[in-house]
């Protein structure tokens, strides 16, 4: 749930093209996959 806050909140810091938000964006939504997926998948 806070991941959620997190990414909107990188997703605004992006669109304000701030130094370094667009790249951590892209980890932290890989991130947020990876454990919705395992949670998916009963892991």
């Amino acid at each position: 749930m806070i991941s959620y806050g997190a990414i909107g909140y990188l997703k605004k810091l992006t669109e304000m093209e701030i130094p370094g938000a667009k790249k951590l964006l892209e980890r932290l939504e890989f991130v947020h996959r990876e454990i919705e997926g395992s949670k998916e998948n009963g892991k």
